[in-house]
């Protein structure tokens, strides 16, 4: 497993956004993400790319979108 970060604007401090993916014990993945899908379609590609990465088939992935109990940190979609 790895772990990336990009910020984009002024600061590293405040223009963050995260992921979490959870490989599932029956072979599903759980794709948990703070950023708000609002029509561009995030959450989708996002899920295309943890199911490219792990070699599964994009059904077989679970997306959890900008949900504040329980996904990390988002500052937004913009």
């Amino acid at each position: 497993m790895a772990v990336g970060m990009h910020s984009s604007g002024q600061t590293l401090s405040y223009d963050l956004s995260s992921a979490i993916v959870i490989i599932n014990e029956d072979g599903t993945t759980t794709l948990i993400g703070g950023s708000p899908d609002i029509g561009q379609g995030s959450m989708t590609a996002h899920a295309m790319i943890v199911a490219e990465i792990l070699g599964t088939k994009l059904e077989d992935i679970g997306v959890v979108a900008a949900d504040t109990e329980i996904t990390p940190w988002d500052t937004g979609s913009y």
